[in-house]
């Protein structure tokens, strides 16, 4: 099967949902990473004279949160195309679930970002 035509069929649009559900759960994976350290840095070092935080950089958190908008506006595409199909039923509770996931997730690593958890040098 050429590729133009497997990316006509509904298996392209498959394969998307499980890069989706992938990219979300490494990044679930990532950002919960960060929160138990920041969390672990706060209890540990927080009386030690301004410890107790973790350092994160503003084009780090840019790149960051521009992909993750990205990724969503993706998931909400394949969320929309899903909706119109009853057969694959699957596909969209997983597109649904993933980007809920994913901002929940962010908004998650947002207070962490305005909190005294985390610092920017």
């Amino acid at each position: 099967m050429a590729l133009s035509q497997y990316a006509k069929s509904g298996n392209f649009k498959h394969l998307l949902v499980f890069l989706l559900v992938g990219v979300v759960s490494y990044q679930t994976y990532l950002i919960g990473e960060r929160v138990l350290d920041a969390m672990w840095q706060y209890m540990k070092f927080k009386d030690y004279g301004g410890g107790g935080h973790i350092t994160v950089n503003w084009l780090t958190q840019l790149i960051f949160y521009s992909a993750s908008s990205l990724i969503l506006f993706c998931g909400f595409r394949l969320r929309a195309y899903f909706v119109s199909l009853p057969n694959d039923r699957w596909a969209l509770v997983l597109t649904t679930y993933s980007v809920r996931l994913l901002l929940f997730i962010l908004s998650i690593w947002a207070i962490v970002l305005v909190s005294p958890l985390a610092r920017f040098p």
